[in-house]
């Protein structure tokens, strides 16, 4: 593990799941030394987006995945994802 004491304390922590029916955004700040929800966001898929492991449509996927971060006005560059172990994608995507 390498420690950087140079670099600025992230404000918040974003985590974000992907699952076939939609992306759920969690926003966390430290106060006092505990964990407390900012904001929680859930965004569903308009059609069945991830079929066997596979996003099927990579723009709407695109689409509701800026729409969601958007929404919620993120600024941090850095977000933890969590998928699913039977649906890990494996794909680049460029935004």
């Amino acid at each position: 593990m390498t420690f950087n004491f140079f670099k600025k304390a992230q404000k918040a922590h974003i985590g974000l799941d992907i699952t076939p029916e939609g992306l759920t955004l969690v926003i966390l700040t430290i106060k006092n030394k505990k964990l407390m929800v900012k904001n929680y966001a859930y965004e569903p898929f308009q059609e069945a987006m991830i079929q066997n492991g596979i996003i099927s449509n990579p723009e709407v996927f695109i689409q509701t995945f800026k729409k969601i971060i958007e929404n919620q006005k993120i600024e941090e560059k850095t977000i933890n994802i969590a998928l699913p172990s039977n649906i890990t994608l494996i794909k680049t995507i460029s935004l």
